[in-house]
C-alpha cells in the first residue's frame, strides 16, 4: 500500500491518503503531499516505467526494507531550479530491476534501476540490484526544459547503501553538474565496474567494492573540462582487472587522488593510467596516491601507466587545503609564465590526432585505446599551444585565486579555512537572496566541496562580489575580471573547444593577457610571498 503524508505543512495530524499503486501516489504527490510511504507488505511489482517528476520522499516503512521490483527504470526528473532546497529522496528501500539484456548499454536500451534525468536525488539506506544491467545511472543526456538546463543543478548523493549483484555496473556518473557524493556504499559483483565516472567531480569515501570487473573508473570521454575524483578510506578487492583506472584522450587534466587509509588488494592490476591522442610530453591522466596511507597488496600486477600518463607515488600524506604553502603556488606562477614561446612545429604539423573513441568508463573494458607510438608525430603544434594556454589559465589561474581567497579569509576572519568552514561561511556572509543570486550549484560547492575543487567562476565571485574581499582594490579587481573573461571566452566557445588548437599569434595574445594578470595578482596581493 502506498501512503502519502503532508510533511510540508507540518500539522500535528498530517493529512494521509492511501493508494493502491505507486503511479497514483506519485501523481498525487506535490505541494501538499510530499512523502510516499511504502509499507512492508511484500514485493511491489511495477512493470511499466515510473517517472518521478516532483521533489518527493519515497520512504520504506517496516521491519525489513520493502521491495520494489521494476520492469523498467525508476526515473527521476525533478526540475527544482526555483526551489533551492528541493530534492527527491529514496530511503530504506530495496529496488530490484528484473529482465533486460545485459549486453546492451543503458543508451542502447539496457536495464537500469534508478535513473536521474535531471534535478537532485539522494539515496540513503537502500539496497539496489540489477542482475541484467546497472543499478544507478546519471545519463549524459539531460531531461529538462532548455531554460532550466542553465541552472546546472543535477546532483547525486548516495550514502549507507548496498549495491549488487549487477549485470553491468553499480553506479554510472555520465554527467553531473554539482559534485557527486558517494559515501559508505558497498558494491559487490558488478560485472563491468563498481563506479564509472564520465563527467563531473565526485567525492567517494568509506566505500567497499569487491568482486567487480573493475573498481573505480575515471574516463572523461567527450568532457570539455577538467575532472577530479577523490577517494578516501575505501577498500577495493578481488576485481578482475584494475582496482583504480584513469584514462583520457582529452587535453584536460583527468585526475584521481587516493588517500586516508584506502586499500587495493587481490585485483588483476592495482592502478592503471592511460592517455592517448593528446599532446606528447604533457600529463593529462594522473593518479596520486600516498604509500603511507594507501595499502596495495596481493595484486597480480602492480601499477601501469601508458602514453605519458602518470601515477605519482607520495611518501607523505597529501596536504590539506588549510596547510598548502602559498609560496609554492606563486612559484608555480613564475615558472608557468616564464616561457611564452609557441610550441615548435611538429614534423607533421598538418596531421590531426586520431578521432576520439573513448566512451563512458562503463562502456569499455579498457579506459582508452592503446597508445600508439606515432601520436607525437600526429599532434600539431597548435594543439600544444592550446594545452599550454589551458594549463596556465585553468590550473595556475585557479591556484592563484584560491591562494588569494584563503589569505583574504584568514585576514578577515582571523582563522584558517578548513573543509568544514563552508556552512558557517554561507550563514555569516550570505543572506537568502544572496544565496539565490549566487546560484544553487555554487552554493552547494561552498557548503559541501573542498575548496581545492572550486573553479574560477566561484572564486572570482567570492573575491569580486560577496564577500568581495578585493572589490576595493581597483588594480586587483580588473586583473580578476580579465581572468574570468578569458575563462568565459573558453567555456562558451563551442568552436574553440571543438578545435582544441591555437595558432601562434592567437596563443601569444592570450598567453600575454593571462600572464600579465597573474603577475599583477602575485605582486599586489601577496607581497610577503613573492621573494623569488
Amino acid at each position: 500500500m502506498w501512503v502519502t503524508a503532508d510533511r510540508l505543512k507540518k500539522t500535528e495530524t498530517p493529512r494521509v491518503a492511501e493508494f493502491s499503486n505507486l503511479e497514483l501516489a506519485f501523481a498525487s504527490a506535490g505541494v501538499d503531499c510530499d512523502v510516499i510511504e511504502v509499507r512492508d507488505n511484500g514485493i511491489h511489482l511495477m512493470r511499466d516505467p515510473i517517472h518521478v517528476k516532483s521533489a518527493v520522499t519515497l520512504l520504506g516503512v517496516g521491519a525489513s526494507k520493502p521491495t520494489i521490483s521494476l520492469g523498467a527504470a525508476l526515473r527521476v526528473s525533478n526540475h527544482t531550479v526555483f526551489n533551492i532546497n528541493a530534492n527527491t529522496l529514496l530511503e530504506n528501500m530495496c529496488v530490484k530491476t528484473v529482465g533486460g539484456d545485459k549486453s546492451k548499454t543503458y543508451t542502447e536500451g539496457g536495464c537500469v534501476g534508478v535513473l536521474l534525468s535531471s534535478g537532485e536525488l539522494t539515496i540513503e539506506s537502500c539496497r539496489l540490484l540489477s542482475d541484467q544491467g546497472s543499478a544507478v545511472v546519471v545519463p549524459s543526456r539531460e531531461d529538462s526544459p532548455t531554460f532550466l538546463k542553465a541552472s546546472k543543478s543535477r546532483q547525486l548523493v548516495m550514502q549507507k547503501c548496498s549495491i549488487g549483484p549487477c549485470g553491468r555496473s553499480g553506479i554510472i556518473l555520465d554527467k553531473c553538474y554539482s559534485p557527486s557524493v558517494i559515501r559508505e556504499i558497498e558494491i559487490k559483483a558488478a560485472e563491468r565496474c563498481g563506479i564509472a565516472c564520465n563527467k563531473g567531480d565526485a567525492m567517494i569515501s568509506g566505500c567497499v567494492l569487491r568482486d567487480c570487473g573493475r573498481g573505480i573508473v575515471l574516463t572523461p570521454g567527450s568532457s570539455s573540462e577538467p575532472m577530479s575524483i577523490e577517494v578516501q578510506n575505501c577498500t577495493i578487492s578481488k576485481c578482475r582487472d584494475e582496482g583504480i583506472s584513469v584514462g583520457t584522450n582529452q587535453s584536460f587534466l583527468t585526475q584521481m587522488k587516493i588517500s586516508d587509509n584506502s586499500t587495493i588488494e587481490q585485483c588483476g592490476v592495482a592502478m592503471k593510467a592511460v592517455q592517448d591522442g593528446v599532446v606528447s610530453g604533457t600529463v593529462f591522466a594522473k593518479i596520486i596516491w600516498c604509500e603511507k596511507s594507501t595499502i596495495v597488496k596481493e595484486c597480480t600486477r602492480g601499477n601501469i601507466s601508458e602514453g605519458g600518463a602518470q601515477i605519482m607515488t607520495l611518501t607523505e600524506a597529501l596536504p590539506s587545503a588549510a596547510t598548502k604553502n602559498q609560496s609554492s603556488v606563486l612559484g608555480d606562477v613564475h615558472a608557468a609564465i616564464s616561457d611564452p614561446a609557441p610550441a615548435p612545429q611538429s614534423p607533421q604539423k598538418d596531421a590531426s590526432p586520431p578521432a576520439a573513441s573513448v566512451k563512458s568508463g562503463e562502456e569499455n573494458n579498457q579506459p582508452t585505446r592503446e597508445a600508439k607510438g606515432t601520436n607525437s608525430l600526429n599532434v600539431s603544434a597548435e594543439k600544444t599551444n592550446y594545452a599550454r594556454y589551458l594549463r596556465l589559465l585553468m590550473d595556475v589561474g585557479k591556484e592563484v585565486l584560491l591562494s588569494i581567497f584563503k589569505a583574504s579569509y584568514k585576514k578577515q576572519e582571523k582563522k584558517l579555512w578548513t573543509d568544514s568552514s563552508g556552512p558557517t561561511f554561507l550563514d555569516n556572509r550570505f543572506s537568502g537572496p544572496s544565496q539565490r543570486q549566487l546560484g544553487k550549484h555554487l552554493v552547494d560547492n561552498i557548503r559541501t566541496v573542498t575548496c581545492e575543487k572550486w573553479d574560477i567562476t566561484l572564486l572570482s565571485s567570492l573575491l569580486l562580489f560577496t564577500p568581495g574581499y578585493i572589490k576595493d582594490s581597483h588594480t586587483v579587481k580588473i586583473a580578476v575580471e580579465k581572468l574570468l573573461d578569458q575563462r568565459n571566452a573558453l567555456a562558451h566557445s563551442a568552436d574553440f573547444l571543438a578545435k582544441q588548437s591555437l595558432a601562434d599569434k592567437e596563443f601569444q595574445e592570450k598567453w600575454e593577457v593571462v600572464a600579465r594578470e597573474l603577475r599583477v595578482l602575485a605582486e599586489q596581493l601577496l607581497p610577503e610571498e613573492k621573494g623569488m
